[in-house]
């Protein structure tokens, strides 16, 4: 079976078996199968935020994670990522390329919902002060300039790589300064 011909990314499946074809040096694939988070409160009541959660992400796939606030999104998110909290009991498999894993932080990664961008900088800058910091300081730096302009290329960046990113202060500033400018008038 060819998971990614018949499933769309996220359907649950035997993990182990759907990593199994896709596998390669360069790419990464992640399945979970049979996630649960277990929370405890101070008072000692636990609660299940995730129950027996499984799906997978495969190579230059995008998966989108819906559902109403509270239903567990960011905490299977953060699972994935290793970056669940001391007061969180998690158990199942998650795998990485098909081998079980304790994914950490640093090794695997999502981009928050929060703003965390530097509103000044242009779509280029932001990816490259990203790759100046994060990838080895032994590369490079046209392959780190390069790594960048295969990022744009990728996610079909390139024709606003020029532009600011922006921030709700530019936007408030942008608002106040022409309603000054309409003033003047």
């Amino acid at each position: 079976m060819d998971p990614e011909s018949t499933l769309p990314a996220g359907t649950p499946v035997d993990a182990e078996e759907s990593v199994k074809p896709q596998c390669s040096q360069n790419k990464a694939t992640i399945a979970w199968k049979d996630l649960r988070v277990l929370a405890t409160d101070m008072k000692k009541n636990k609660k299940e935020i995730l129950k027996g959660v499984s799906g997978y992400v495969m190579p230059n796939h995008m998966l989108a994670i819906m559902g109403p606030s509270g239903c567990g999104k960011s905490t299977l998110l953060e699972t994935l990522a290793g970056r669940v909290g001391s007061s969180l009991e998690v158990s199942g498999d998650v795998l990485l390329n098909g081998h079980r894993s304790n994914l950490s932080y640093g090794r695997s990664a999502y981009v928050t919902q929060d703003e965390v961008l530097v509103g000044m900088l242009t779509v280029r800058e932001t990816l490259t002060y990203s790759a100046l910091l994060r990838l080895s300081s032994r590369m490079p730096y046209a392959d780190k300039i390069r790594r960048v302009d295969d990022t744009l290329v990728e996610m079909g960046l390139v024709g606003v790589q020029h532009t600011k990113i922006g921030n709700w202060m530019m936007k408030v500033s942008c608002l106040f300064l022409s309603s000054k400018d309409q003033r003047k008038e």
